[in-house]
């Protein structure tokens, strides 16, 4: 249902009552697109608040708007902790393979991880020794 404003008519009380009247509904009350009631302040007693296009106003009976609110809140909410909490479960596996793969790849010596791509094998077991610059280049000898 559309309704005619002008200056006077532009707030919360008058276009509520209009729109109790057209419904023949006393219960109803103003809500925005999210289903939140719209309160009475002065931003929305100027005509230029309704007569903005993007603008979606409905009237729905007032135990609704608690009962849906709510309930789109709750459902908002816990789908977003879900979210949350499997992202954080998901972080928790990767830090641990990252904390494997680091101690895997940490040098024998100065116990580092080995930034660089050369890393020396000991000759006898082909065990990971350490990076280029604490081994000396190369296979590590003698080990």
């Amino acid at each position: 249902m559309y309704f005619n404003i002008d200056e006077e008519s532009a707030n919360v009380d008058s276009l509520t009552e209009k729109a109790r009247q057209g419904f023949d509904n006393d219960t109803l009350v103003l809500v925005n697109s999210s289903c939140l009631p719209i309160e009475d302040s002065d931003a929305n007693r100027k005509l230029s608040f309704w007569k903005k296009s993007a603008r979606k106003i409905f009237a729905i009976e007032h135990e609704d708007n608690v009962q849906e609110s709510n309930r789109e809140l709750l459902s908002l909410i816990d789908s977003k902790l879900d979210n949350l909490n499997r992202s954080m479960e998901t972080n928790r596996s990767l830090l641990a393979v990252v904390d494997k793969l680091k101690e895997a790849f940490k040098c024998v010596i100065c116990r580092e991880f080995v930034r660089g791509p050369a890393v020396a094998f000991s000759k006898c077991c082909k065990q990971q020794m350490g990076d280029v610059t604490c081994t000396g280049g190369g296979t590590a000898a003698g080990y």
